[in-house]
């Protein structure tokens, strides 16, 4: 529970601090805002509450994975092309 969240609040964190140097720094602020406030509020999540949103993932249907890993995928596209064409 914990290590999943502590990632995601870390990752956040540091993709904020380094949105200044990026292409698009207020885009790029802004995902590492929200990255941080979700490892946030899943570190604080009770464990039966975690539990039950690990269930939900876990019955999730492929069609709706894919779509998701799709997502994420698109998105780190996305963020590397912002940091890639930092105006220098």
């Amino acid at each position: 529970m914990g290590r999943g969240g502590g990632v995601r609040l870390g990752l956040g964190a540091l993709v904020l601090a380094g949105s200044g140097a990026t292409a698009h720094p207020a885009a790029v602020a802004a995902f590492g805002a929200l990255l941080a406030a979700a490892g946030a509020v899943l570190v604080l999540l009770p464990r039966p509450r975690f539990e039950a949103l690990a269930r939900w993932g876990l019955a999730l249907s492929p069609g709706a994975i894919r779509l998701a890993s799709l997502a994420a995928i698109a998105l780190g596209g996305w963020l590397a092309y912002a940091a890639a064409g930092s105006p220098a």
